[in-house]
């Protein structure tokens, strides 16, 4: 199902009419059609099946991180949850197949390395790392509640690996094995009761003529079923990284990059929440992360060189952009002008001696490891580098480069910093032998495109209203934008924030009357 938002604006609509009859008409009943097929909203009747195959108090859309975390949560609180699952299994979920850290607040991790840390100063960090992006209201529910995740990971038997320390915030982000996560995650909520329909994709909401949401319309075996959710539905959909159309409508070229995230994430949580008149979140600053190889098809060959005084060039060896800037649009749309190699968006990262010793001393995903050390292209020489990589303008691009910074003068592409105010400065790449690591960027979860919602969880319409009557909630990614802004400098952020969501979500909508009692 690749639609992009544009093929909803029918559906929008239709959903503006169910907003002004609102105070009239309430209640969720199923209205006349045949074959669980929906009246369709635009008639101003609702969207609802003739009758139900499925049911349960709370149903999930999805079955990752958040999905699995509020699915654990809505068991605890004792009511009947069913989780409807797009894939096969939650193997390859993108919080499964995430780098490998997590972030709290204020964790015992962070108190036995000494480090102090506050909700204030999380504030704070989260709004300037975001460009203000994101919404205090959002953040203020993640850190009021992102401990309460953090000790059902404890409780299921995840096991932390300590404090990552990184340079332009307060440490807060944990090692752990993001696949064990999952795994144990979907473990423990099964062995709790809750239901999983798995290779069972949710397609569209069910609302009443007054536009509260009663369930989901899903697609298993090519039949289409009803599933109707006597307190609330909650969507944990994943992203729009598998859908070409709507990338390329954010910006010309990004559905041509590789997706590095669930192949669950097409989009179908987010063209729900459209047909019932949402608002996307983020679209301008959309952008794909980089560092991870070519040959790679996981995060064992991922490298941020650049973290450590590497520059990026193109395959004629020129640079192109401000390495400090970090994953964002601008870097994006930088990396999208520059010439492909073999159809592919392609870039090297250049680093010397000492950067590549600093990387090797990095504790996490973003340094040089025995996973993705082989990868390294190495030559005693720029010159011989230059010709093993045949990148033609290498050995200029560095010698101009090393020359600004001796100088003392403004780098050519603006560069002062590794990674961004508070950083260390550059330096020459003047210590050999030298390095390239080939890079390509991946759209992944990290985060592309949401819905936005209110501190709630709730999704809001074109206007800032919630839409479906306290009885639609939004987890993960389809609603991180809102939390993380326009920069992912926060690693974890994007995991612990969305199952923190989930959790949270699920609490709230397990203290709702049914519906239908």
């Amino acid at each position: 199902m690749q639609l992009s938002r544009r093929q909803f604006i029918v559906g929008i609509g239709g959903a503006g009419a169910l907003g002004a009859l609102g105070g009239v008409l309430g209640g969720c009943a199923p209205q006349q059609a045949s074959e669980n097929q929906g009246t369709g909203i635009a008639e101003g009747n609702g969207y609802m099946p003739a009758q139900w195959d499925e049911e349960a108090d709370i149903v999930i859309v999805g079955g990752g991180g958040a999905g699995g975390a509020a699915a654990y949560a809505g068991r605890k609180a004792g009511v009947d949850v069913l989780v409807l699952e797009s894939q096969s299994s939650t193997t390859f979920s993108s919080t499964a197949l995430s780098g490998d850290s997590i972030c709290f607040v204020g964790t015992e991790e962070q108190a036995a390395a000494g480090i102090e840390d506050s909700a204030e100063a999380f504030m704070q960090e989260c709004l300037e790392l975001g460009e203000h992006a994101n919404k205090e209201e959002v953040i203020q529910t993640y850190l009021d509640h992102n401990l309460e995740y953090y000790e059902i990971l404890k409780e299921i038997g995840v096991q932390f690996e300590g404090v990552v320390m990184l340079d332009t915030y307060t440490p807060r982000t944990l090692n752990f094995s993001s696949a064990e996560h999952q795994q144990l995650l979907t473990e423990a909520t099964q062995e709790l009761g809750a239901r999983y329909l798995f290779e069972t994709s949710g397609k569209r909401l069910y609302v009443d003529a007054a536009g509260t949401v009663c369930g989901v319309e899903a697609s298993k075996d090519g039949k289409t079923i009803a599933v109707k959710a006597r307190k609330a539905v909650l969507m944990c959909t994943g992203g729009i990284t598998r859908n070409k159309e709507m990338l390329d409508e954010c910006i010309a070229g990004l559905g041509d990059v590789d997706a590095g995230s669930g192949v669950g994430n097409t989009g179908e949580g987010h063209i729900a929440c459209l047909q019932l008149g949402s608002k996307f979140h983020g679209r301008p600053s959309v952008y794909s992360p980089e560092g991870m190889h070519p040959g790679s098809v996981s995060m064992e060959g991922f490298a941020q060189m650049y973290d450590f005084g590497a520059i990026k060039v193109n395959i004629n060896g020129d640079r192109f952009m401000d390495e400090s800037l970090g994953w964002c649009a601008a870097a994006t749309r930088a990396t999208l002008e520059q010439p492909q190699k073999d159809g592919r968006y392609f870039n090297w990262q250049i680093v010397d001696q000492i950067g590549y010793d600093l990387a090797k001393e990095c504790t996490d995903t973003r340094g040089v490891r025995e996973e993705n050390e082989g990868y390294f292209v190495s030559a005693p020489s720029l010159e011989e580098l230059q010709n093993l990589i045949g990148a033609p303008n290498l050995v200029e691009t560095v010698n101009r480069y090393n020359s600004d910074i001796i100088a003392g003068n403004a780098d050519a592409q603006g560069r002062t910093t590794l990674t961004g105010e508070g950083s260390d400065a550059i330096r020459p790449l003047d210590s050999p032998p030298y390095y390239a690591y080939a890079n390509v960027p991946v759209i992944t979860f990290a985060p592309t495109v949401g819905i936005e919602i209110d501190g709630e969880g709730r999704a809001l319409d074109q206007y800032g209203n919630p839409i479906g009557n306290d009885r639609l909630y939004l987890a993960g990614e389809i609603m991180l934008r809102n939390l993380i802004g326009n920069k992912y400098k926060i690693f974890g952020l994007a995991v612990g924030g969305g199952c923190t969501f989930g959790v949270y979500c699920a609490n709230k909508a397990a203290q709702l009357e049914n519906w239908d009692a």
